[in-house]
């Protein structure tokens, strides 16, 4: 500290304060930042200006207080970064209802539907085969303002997605010989309308082979999911997920399998 002047009001100069900078720092560019916010340039500065004998500064035309320093400090800065996740998939085939909690670290959700297979039917020669369910991919993102062209806007307060996987339909028997219709998979959340997978219908199939999702597979943002495959067998379950119950003879024709939702977290 130095002295400017004498008599009552000498006024003393603060400068020369050292200051210790602990940076940690993780890009260039984040020094540049430190450095350009706080204007220091490894020499004296001037910090105030003090009045002997006050504990405030003064202010006047010439000099304006913005605070008073006292102590020695260390100036330091820390960046805190997000860490980077890969894309998380959670698989749901059990028919009912369910809660999908959506992690804090997301961007992006792509949610992939696929309804029941319906059942099939029975008669004599072999009854009808249930059709596929139906896919709605439907891909989600959690911002604000108008969202990038083919995906579906919700806030990013939304925390869960419910989500109701559909039981497969029953197989028609001797007594009542119509396969059933499978049941639909469907998606609500906060800010975002429901969102429907619907269920294949019962002995619907123009033969006696219960039939897969149509298209078997559907792609979204770089993942792929797939339904199960026609059944040729007479009388036995679709093959899971969503695919259709054969035709059968006499006895009974083959359930619908179950449906299935797929939800895939990603951050970029």
């Amino acid at each position: 500290m130095s002295r400017a002047g004498t008599g009552p009001t000498d006024r003393y100069v603060l400068t020369g304060v050292a200051m210790t900078y602990s940076v940690i720092f993780a890009a260039p560019l984040l020094i540049a930042a430190i450095v350009s916010a706080v204007r220091f340039v490894g020499c004296t500065q001037d910090f105030g200006v003090f009045e002997q004998g006050g504990d405030e500064p003064p202010e006047d035309e010439n000099h304006r207080a913005v605070g008073v320093l006292s102590g020695s400090g260390t100036l330091s800065a820390v960046a805190v970064f997000t860490p980077t996740h890969d894309p998380e998939t959670a698989s749901f085939t059990k028919p009912g209802s369910l809660s999908y909690e959506i992690p804090d670290w997301c961007n992006y959700i792509d949610v992939f539907l696929l309804g029941a297979g319906g059942g099939g039917d029975v008669g004599q020669p072999r009854g009808a085969g249930g059709e596929g369910g139906s896919w709605t991919p439907v891909p989600l993102w959690r911002g604000q303002g108008q969202p990038a062209q083919g995906m579906v806007a919700i806030p990013r307060t939304t925390t869960s997605i419910a989500i109701t996987v559909g039981a497969g339909g029953a197989a028609g028997t001797a007594g009542a010989q119509q396969g059933a219709a499978g049941g639909d998979t469907t998606a609500t959340a906060a800010g975002m309308s429901p969102q429907t997978a619907s269920g294949g219908a019962g002995g619907a199939s123009p033969d006696a082979n219960g039939k897969g999702p149509s298209p078997q597979s559907v792609s979204l943002n770089g993942t792929t999911e797939t339904g199960g495959a026609d059944q040729p067998s007479a009388g036995q379950p679709g093959l899971r997920p969503g695919g259709g119950g054969a035709g059968g003879f006499l006895a009974h024709g083959g359930d619908g399998a179950d449906g299935a939702a797929w939800v895939v977290a990603r951050q970029t």
